[in-house]
């Protein structure tokens, strides 16, 4: 064999590992691929409403396990619950707390009330001693953002009423009732945006 040949001189073995400027370029590939990615979803992705709807999920969810309690309740003691607070008191034990107010929609401290109402058919909102619908409500804050809420709740309910309704002129109480076509949640108000609330009731 010839020493200093080209047979041996030129093998090392596979290289093991990449170097850094592959690795840069695999970096600089990565970012413009997320780059892109973000632009369509930001684009088409309203995350305004989805944010919406997600908080009311949450807030539908806590009516259904308050309707949910009262029925529990009354099967158990064979009459209705006469307050809210009734339902999480630790002698009865059916809720282990009142559900907290979702204060990015509702006001600080008020969250749900539970009442008896007028016939709602009839557009009656005002508590009633002995009312024909028993009810939990939950009051909208007064915002900009409550007719859009109110709108989402609706749409939830039946999927007719438009995202997009921002007056309260189609949530008046007095005819929205009439003419909802629900099984057992609606959003109603009383007037303007901001000038009275929208509020949400759970129908028992």
């Amino acid at each position: 064999m010839v020493h200093g040949s080209s047979v041996n001189r030129g093998f090392k073995g596979m290289r093991k590992g990449i170097s850094l400027v592959e690795m840069l370029v695999a970096i600089m590939l990565f970012g413009v691929l997320a780059a892109m990615s973000f632009k369509y979803v930001k684009t088409f992705y309203d995350t305004d409403v989805a944010t919406k709807q997600a908080r009311i999920g949450a807030l539908i969810e806590q009516g259904t396990q308050l309707t949910n309690a009262y029925d529990l309740y009354t099967m158990k003691y064979g009459t209705a619950p006469t307050t809210l607070a009734i339902l999480s008191d630790p002698t009865v034990k059916i809720l282990t707390e009142t559900p907290a107010t979702i204060e990015e929609i509702g006001t600080a401290g008020t969250g749900w009330q539970y009442s008896q109402v007028a016939n709602l058919a009839s557009g009656a909102l005002g508590a009633v001693a002995g009312g024909t619908d028993t009810v939990y409500y939950f009051d909208l804050a007064s915002t900009n953002d409550d007719a859009k809420y109110c709108a989402v709740v609706n749409n939830m309910a039946d999927g007719t009423t438009s995202l997009d309704a921002t007056s309260a002129t189609l949530f008046v109480s007095t005819t929205y009732f009439k003419t909802g076509n629900y099984s057992n949640f609606y959003c109603v108000g009383t007037g303007a945006a901001g000038a009275a609330p929208y509020r949400i009731f759970f129908v028992k």
